[in-house]
């Protein structure tokens, strides 16, 4: 009998937030048209837009107080009667997220960005719901990379070199294979930058990005592969020293003798293009720790 009751109170719970939702639209219009009151005007169209979510997610009274700076900051420029209520699918699983982002700044921007598109209504058909889970498997510097891709102009193409070094030594070749290395871990400003290679994994595996061969991009002959064969010559030269020195040998007559490359680039698929718009360019906001 207990089970019973506490099962018809939840049910009678959700009616009632369901009933309540489209009091909040309704609400929302009226509200909309104070307009001349500046910030005022959309901290309160924030507010209302958000009530609804508010029911229904545990734990945003944890965040709300962020949720709503950071929102009528964003939608400052947006007319409040374009404002609208966002769609559960994505408002819900955003909130719930951000409660496990705290400390991850780059990831709270992404998500804060996507709530932000959602709430306009100019902008509201890029936010798919699935980017949410999207942000949910990338980390920071995944996250920085993307905000680097994305401010590059005119278009953001990026040189990837793989291949193999050949240094030689007093009779004996060493072989490096370097895998595919590009610049985007420190330009990006990654905190580990070395796992470039892992990153690139996870945001072609996300399709985000593609990566293609060279001859396929008109710009492709003047990317500055160079830097990335010095880079990777060097890196050879360094590996094999380091071996030497584990081993208790000495070699000072190491040279390069050749190298093996296969020259390709990366740049984002349509589906990423849409990503960024919704969850990285948003009002042109960037993360305070994404320089």
């Amino acid at each position: 009998m207990a089970d019973e009751n506490k099962i018809r109170d939840a049910a009678d719970a959700v009616k009632g937030i369901l009933e309540a939702v489209p009091v909040y639209q309704d609400v929302l219009q009226p509200a909309a048209q104070e307009v001349g009151k500046g910030l005022q005007t959309v901290s309160k169209v924030v507010h209302i837009a958000l009530a609804p979510v508010s029911l229904v997610v545990w734990g945003y009274e944890q965040i709300k107080d962020y949720l709503h700076e950071t929102l009528t900051e964003k939608l400052k420029e947006v007319p409040p009667d374009q404002i609208v209520q966002p769609k559960m699918v994505i408002a819900g699983p955003i909130v719930e997220q951000l409660r496990f982002a705290a400390d991850e700044p780059s990831l709270r921007e992404l998500y804060a960005n996507l709530l932000a598109t959602s709430m306009d209504a100019r902008t509201a058909r890029e936010a798919h719901p699935a980017f949410v889970e999207i942000v949910r498997q990338m980390n920071q510097d995944e996250a920085r990379i993307l905000f680097y891709m994305s401010k590059s102009k005119p278009v953001p193409v990026f040189p990837i070199l793989s291949g193999v070094v050949r240094i030689q030594g007093e009779g004996m070749t060493h072989i490096y294979d370097f895998g595919r290395v590009c610049s985007l871990g420190q330009n990006a400003g990654c905190l580990y930058p070395a796992l470039i290679r892992n990153y690139l994994d996870n945001l072609l595996r996300l399709r985000l990005v593609e990566i293609l061969p060279t001859k396929e991009h008109s710009r492709g002959a003047s990317l500055p592969y160079h830097d990335l064969e010095r880079g990777a010559r060097e890196k050879a030269m360094n590996s094999v020293l380091e071996d030497l020195r584990k081993r208790g040998e000495n070699n000072p007559s190491l040279r390069f003798l050749q190298g093996t490359n296969i020259k390709e680039y990366m740049q984002f698929t349509d589906f990423g293009r849409q990503f960024c718009r919704a969850c990285v360019d948003q009002g042109e906001h960037t993360p305070n720790d994404v320089k």
